[in-house]
């Protein structure tokens, strides 16, 4: 009897908000770490005249660190958009927590 008092009087003293956790996310790095691959000499002066002299390698060398930078900030859009939605999840959280207090 002793026993399910005490679960009782626990469970009315700590119901509701005692036992809501709400967890903060944590933010993504800034991408400052990331550099645009700057353009081969070779086709700095392409947009004017249309025409350039570099090798094969160089422009498929470019080529690849463009595609890699796109892809680098490709993941941080999405580590943005995963710290947006744990944002919006913790503060319904710590609403919901804030109106317990009083039910």
């Amino acid at each position: 009897m002793r026993l399910i008092f005490s679960y009782l009087l626990f469970s009315i003293i700590f119901s509701n908000s005692a036992f809501a956790f709400c967890s903060e996310p944590n933010a993504p790095d800034s991408p400052s770490t990331l550099f645009k691959p700057s353009l081969p000499y070779c086709l700095r002066g392409y947009s004017y005249s249309g025409t350039h002299d570099c090798e094969d390698y160089e422009i498929d060398n470019y080529k690849s660190k463009v595609a890699d930078y796109i892809r680098e900030l490709n993941d941080y859009i999405s580590e943005v958009q995963r710290y947006h939605d744990e944002a919006v999840d913790y503060a319904k959280c710590e609403a919901e927590d804030v109106k317990n207090q009083f039910r």
